[in-house]
């Protein structure tokens, strides 16, 4: 896909990619107001070459931006109510719906706890209080305890690492959850969530088949109720 393609080129370069959707948000909005402001500007070449009044050019003028200030409202309506098109359409699922419709700080917080949920059962492989302590610090202790409590979702046992590293491992995990929860929508619903994050590979490649089987219903656990 182009836009995972931009992506990934700009988080090279440490970019966000939503700069990119303000960028054309200012180009659309530039080159509509130069072709409203510019009929303005050939009032007299639109005068003798048709032989129309200056009056008569700006009665249309003016029905012009009335029809388009009165129809704006309904234009919104039938859009609210029928979608710009199918594949634009919200899931139908509330759990899946409220995930759409999160914060970017939101997500980040359930990729936390969607890692926590894959890591569960090498977590609680760790009986160690020491080390469990330790666990605890690096994830939170209630991304620890939810976890622990959701390991029915757990991915395969991994070896715990250094402890300063099980925090990058876990939230990488819980992207890649996020992405294959969003590669399991339809329409563009996934793509839309994932402009609320920060350019990441882990979330935009495809996503192995180990992530595809247990994600999505990792993420939908990590939204809660």
């Amino acid at each position: 896909m182009f836009a995972s393609f931009v992506s990934q080129l700009l988080e090279r370069r440490g970019i966000h990619y939503s700069w990119v959707i303000a960028a054309v948000t200012f180009l659309a909005m530039l080159t509509t107001s130069a072709a409203l402001g510019l009929p303005g500007a050939m009032l007299q070449p639109l005068s003798r070459e048709f032989g129309w009044s200056t009056s008569e050019i700006s009665s249309a003028l003016a029905l012009r931006f009335m029809l388009f200030g009165l129809i704006g409202p309904f234009a919104a309506v039938l859009m609210e109510r029928y979608g710009l098109s199918l594949e634009t359409t919200p899931p139908a699922d509330d759990i899946d719906r409220a995930i759409a419709l999160a914060s970017g700080e939101a997500l980040e917080d359930i990729a936390l706890r969607s890692g926590a949920i894959y890591w569960a059962g090498s977590l609680a492989s760790v009986i160690a209080g020491r080390q469990a302590a330790a666990l605890q610090a690096a994830l939170g202790a209630d991304a620890y305890a939810f976890a622990l409590a959701n390991r029915d979702l757990t991915g395969p046992l991994r070896p715990i690492g250094p402890l300063e590293d099980v925090h990058g491992l876990v939230y990488a995990d819980g992207l890649r959850c996020l992405g294959a929860w969003g590669q399991s929508l339809s329409g563009d619903t996934g793509m839309r969530v994932r402009l609320k994050l920060m350019p990441h590979a882990l979330i935009d490649q495809k996503a192995d088949e180990a992530f595809v089987k247990t994600g999505p219903a990792i993420v939908r656990r990590a939204m809660g109720p």
